[in-house]
């Protein structure tokens, strides 16, 4: 019977330090966790890099261990990795990090300092659209303390387009400002005159394409030209007949 009882004071006194030393633990912990990017924009397929540092972090003891999780718009980003600090543990997937869930769990047997980077977060901008996602940590358990988080905006813009650069139109492509070409200027050989011979060169007519004494062939100004090339054909055919009948009366 007292061995029963002495066995179940020292449970009681077991369970009653482990109750004490938790509080203990909990009332020691102090500070909040922070989130930031390493850019104030990104383009669409760029890559983010997130910062977890612990801000303002006081803790009387050494050796701590964190845990959370990653949460994030999987629409507008993508998960790529994790990488912790030193001195904290590295990153193993499936034993202190899971990918899929973004939950982990890091350790550090050092004291941690206040403003210190805990681990990275990268991910890849997923979004062709200019719009804001935040980037947090939810479930935070700092030896049984749930410290306040600031989460991380990631802003993301779309680039602006370059207007088409309009080529200036060059000297040869105005003809207002050609140059004409001495060469094609200068008369050939053949071409070339001396002042005052003009042997061998036909007289020029007023108007090309007009030949003299050819006669046009339409409108008024062809039957007053027809008109008149009749006229010595009736002053000869008149003088013919009149000969003529002077033949007949000397025969008579």
């Amino acid at each position: 019977m007292k061995k029963l009882t002495m066995i179940a004071l020292s449970l009681v006194l077991m369970f009653g330090m482990m109750l004490f030393g938790n509080s203990v633990y909990a009332a020691d912990v102090s500070g909040n966790i922070v989130l930031s990017t390493d850019k104030t924009e990104y383009n669409p397929g760029d890559t983010v890099n997130v910062t977890v540092k612990f801000g303002q972090f006081s803790f009387a003891s050494t050796g701590v261990g964190f845990a959370g999780t990653i949460k994030y718009d999987n629409t507008k980003l993508k998960l790529e990795g994790v990488t912790t600090s030193s001195p904290w543990d590295e990153v193993a997937e499936g034993e202190n990090y899971n990918p899929a869930k973004g939950k982990f769990i890091f350790y550090t047997a050092s004291k941690p300092e206040a403003n210190s980077t805990v681990f990275t977060i990268r991910f890849t901008v997923l979004s062709e659209d200019a719009d804001t996602s935040t980037v947090t940590i939810e479930n935070v358990d700092v030896l049984d303390n749930a410290l306040p988080v600031t989460s991380a905006e990631v802003k993301v813009v779309k680039p602006q387009e370059e207007p088409p650069v309009e080529n200036p139109p060059k000297e040869d492509d105005d003809p207002g400002t050609q140059t004409p070409d001495p060469e094609q200027s200068k008369p050939s050989e053949g071409e070339q005159e001396k002042p005052g011979n003009t042997e061998g060169k036909e007289p020029e007519t007023e108007s090309k394409g007009e030949y003299p004494g050819k006669l046009p062939q339409t409108g008024d100004n062809g039957i007053l030209y027809y008109g008149i090339a009749l006229i010595p054909s009736i002053v000869v055919l008149a003088i013919a007949i009149v000969i003529h009948r002077r033949r007949i009366n000397i025969e008579k």
